[in-house]
């Protein structure tokens, strides 16, 4: 007896994708950071990260006589073999999970009509279990992979009652960029919220603001999804995109009003990503990933120049806020134009 509806389905279905997602990119970079940052020096396995570039694969989705029942088993088993604390293990998992997901993605995107309670609630979701983690991952304790497994269940549950076929790929470029955008930063508040305090000794010592920013960081992220969920308007117009890349400099480099800027922010990043835009091929797709990918590898260079090879030390060190910009710019920017 099914108790939920097919619509309710695939909603919730986008929805942990949305989160899986956020979560298995996070992953994937921290666990190449273990392998890679360290006094030794890189090594071959920084190679593991192209794991998400996930374009190259939709050619054999495309010839596969059944992608979706695939798709949902071998997403299953990457979202497992993630949570073994092995890193090399850990990077394979999740990148299976991002590889084998992406045409469950292309189809519930095209057969969800109202996304915005799928993407705002799969970011939620996951800045409500970092705090109740104090700021962890799923993946730093025992609780976090009781939940995480908990997840995966569900995840499970509404698979078995998936139906559908595999849609021919429209533009996901728009939904990947909103995911690397959140997977690696927009979705910390809490992190943004302490951006500033390591070059600023008087703010470190004004203790209750500091934990006044930090908890408002995260309901004005909240709040932001919530608005998202509750009068959905998408916005593509250059001007909002202007104005979101303007709100994540003021986040990064300003910080008076970041409260503020952090929930107008995660509007506007739901309200791209819902907006429909013209089918791209998966050229188009590899290639914006590729781009991402290069900016996520040097922001987290940035911040640990020390252990990284000198001609990239020049272009890396004290420039962690710069990528991320780049990384809002190709989002918002990008996702107008394309």
């Amino acid at each position: 007896m099914k108790l939920l509806s097919p619509s309710v389905v695939a909603k919730l279905q986008l929805l942990l994708l949305i989160y899986f997602y956020i979560q298995t990119i996070n992953r994937i970079i921290a666990m190449t950071f273990v392998l890679n940052f360290s006094t030794s020096g890189m090594n071959s396995s920084v190679v593991l990260v192209v794991i998400v570039l996930t374009a190259m694969f939709l050619p054999i989705w495309k010839v596969l006589p059944k992608p979706i029942p695939v798709a949902l088993v071998m997403s299953t088993i990457g979202l497992s073999l993630s949570l073994i604390s092995n890193a090399v293990l850990a990077i394979v998992g999740s990148g299976l999970f991002q590889l084998a997901a992406l045409p469950l993605l292309l189809t519930l995107i095209t057969k969800v009509e109202d996304k915005e309670i799928s993407f705002a609630g799969g970011v939620a979701l996951h800045i409500f279990l970092t705090v109740i983690l104090g700021g962890l991952s799923v993946y730093s304790s025992i609780y976090g992979i009781a939940i995480f497994a908990l997840i995966i269940l569900d995840w499970i549950y509404l698979s078995l009652q998936f139906k559908g076929d595999y849609e021919p790929p429209k533009s996901v470029i728009k939904a990947i960029s909103f995911i690397f955008l959140q997977g690696v930063f927009l979705s910390f508040p809490g992190m943004l919220s302490t951006w500033f305090l390591a070059d600023n000794p008087v703010v470190v010592s004004l203790h209750l603001w500091i934990l006044l920013k930090y908890w408002g960081m995260i309901m004005f992220s909240l709040l932001g999804l919530l608005i998202a969920i509750i009068y959905p308007k998408r916005h593509n117009s250059t001007l909002f995109a202007i104005v979101a890349v303007l709100l994540l400099a003021e986040i990064l480099f300003v910080g008076m009003i970041s409260v503020i800027s952090i929930g107008i922010l995660q509007y506007l990043s739901v309200s791209l990503a819902c907006k429909e835009s013209g089918e791209h091929s998966g050229i188009k797709l590899g290639l914006v990933q590729f781009l991402l990918l290069i900016l996520v590898f040097l922001y987290v260079g940035a911040g640990n120049w020390a252990f990284m090879p000198s001609f990239i030390e020049v272009i890396t060190r004290g420039m962690a806020g710069v990528y991320l910009l780049l990384l809002g710019i190709v989002y918002f920017i990008g996702g107008v134009r394309l």
